[in-house]
């Protein structure tokens, strides 16, 4: 009987691993699609987040002006064009937009100015910008009398060129804004590897008097994600070794650390196709929590290797897998598609990991005792 079991259980996992192959699920990493998949303002959430959360300046510093056009020309030109798009600046709607807003606009001269109260100073500067003969009025008399729309505008190009590089502190300045295409900006997986490529483009262009700077959202979620990487595989290494001294200090072996490691992939692979047997699309996220949650698992591993009594191993063991499964099962209620997915994906692999421990431990662990 055991023996069929064990067939069976094995049979189990290969025709699931094929339906599942079969089925394909596509690999969702749009952290929105998975959170709002049932709400009514779903797509107005993710295109205002995706507007927002894909926009990205590259600064080009340089000696010379000529040197940041060059530059800031050559980086658009190596620019994937599918994944970053270069945003042209519609000078004619952005003055209409000034126009139509122009009682609430001050240059930096004349707001102090007023902060100051000195009034006197306001009224004359305002009386000859309207008698300056090559002085033009943007805006009728009537809406600007003291012309501090067109004072306002001046102001904004005093150190700009007709290029639009910047000159502040001897430095020439020229600023391209870029945005990451919808699909993209949203997946954070995909977009780190396009910002990885990026980053790559400023460290070529830094170089002979010429500093490139990258700001924006995609950014600084690329180098947090960085220095987070590289703490998580620190943590895990850490987490290994310290697993292997517990095995080695408590079994005097590091031999069953194998049969341990080897319920684990189990319990992951049975997780993975049963969730995408069941999902149009897994997300990556569903991974990174469930893979981390199927950890508990390592725990029926060293319940077999410590108790003695293997009726009273089963008792703890399936206390322990009923409990855990209905903490879980609890997610099928909530309306975000991710935790359903965490709880399916978390069930299949410890429902299987109990199974192989169960089936296979005694046999297997002979040898290794």
């Amino acid at each position: 009987m055991k023996k069929f079991l064990k067939i069976l259980f094995i049979f189990g996992l290969i025709l699931l691993g094929f339906v599942t192959f079969l089925k394909h699920p596509a690999i969702q990493t749009n952290l929105l699609n998975a959170i709002f998949s049932e709400s009514e303002n779903a797509q107005v959430i993710i295109d205002l987040s995706s507007k927002f959360s894909s926009k990205i300046n590259i600064i080009v510093e340089a000696e010379l002006p000529e040197l940041a056009e060059k530059t800031a020309l050559q980086i658009t030109n190596e620019l994937n064009k599918e994944v970053f798009n270069t945003q042209n600046l519609d000078f004619k709607k952005l003055l209409n937009t000034y126009q139509a807003h122009s009682q609430y606009l001050l240059s930096k001269s004349t707001r102090n100015l007023l902060i100051e109260k000195d009034y006197e100073t306001v009224k004359y500067q305002a009386f000859e910008r309207l008698i300056n003969p090559i002085g033009m009025s943007l805006l009728p008399l009537e809406d600007d009398p003291f012309m501090l729309f067109s004072d306002y505008l001046s102001s904004l190009a005093e150190n700009t060129t007709e290029k639009g590089i910047i000159n502040y502190n001897d430095k020439y300045y020229k600023i391209t804004p870029i945005s990451i295409n919808k699909e993209i900006s949203l997946a954070p997986t995909l977009a780190n590897k396009e910002v990885k490529k990026l980053v790559s483009l400023q460290k070529k262009f830094s170089n002979g008097g010429t500093t490139v700077y990258l700001t924006g959202v995609p950014v600084h979620s690329f180098h947090a994600g960085e220095k987070s990487m590289i703490e998580i595989n620190v943590i895990c290494i850490i987490s290994i070794l310290f697993l292997l001294g517990l095995f080695h200090y408590a079994f005097k072996s590091y031999k069953l650390f194998l049969p341990a490691v080897l319920s684990l992939i189990v319990g992951i692979f049975a997780g993975v196709c049963t969730t995408g047997l069941f999902s149009n699309s897994l997300h990556i996220l569903t991974f990174v929590f469930s893979t981390t949650l199927i950890g508990v698992c390592i725990d029926y591993s060293l319940h077999y290797f410590v108790e003695k009594s293997f009726d009273k191993l089963k008792k703890s063991m399936t206390i322990s897998l009923i409990s855990t499964t209905f903490a879980f099962l609890i997610l099928f209620f909530s309306g975000v598609e991710l935790l359903k997915q965490i709880a399916l994906f978390t069930i299949a692999g410890l429902v299987s990991v109990y199974l192989f421990v169960i089936l296979f431990y005694p046999d297997m662990c002979k040898k290794l005792f």
